[in-house]
């Protein structure tokens, strides 16, 4: 099995180094449960520091 720090990137050529990229990017998106998990956090978050700074009312 190759190691990937011994593969030398100028013997890539640009079109296969762009696919590659762009499926590098695929496989690191975060999933939608992540998303909706992180965002429900972030709402939380928002919320408790607005009542924190005006009050509850």
């Amino acid at each position: 099995m190759e190691g990937t720090k011994n593969t030398n990137r100028t013997k890539i050529s640009p079109e296969k180094l762009k696919e590659i990229k762009v499926h590098w990017k695929m496989l690191n998106q975060p999933g939608k449960e992540a998303v909706n998990n992180y965002n429900r956090h972030l709402a939380r978050a928002q919320l408790r520091i607005y009542y924190e700074v005006f009050g509850r009312q």
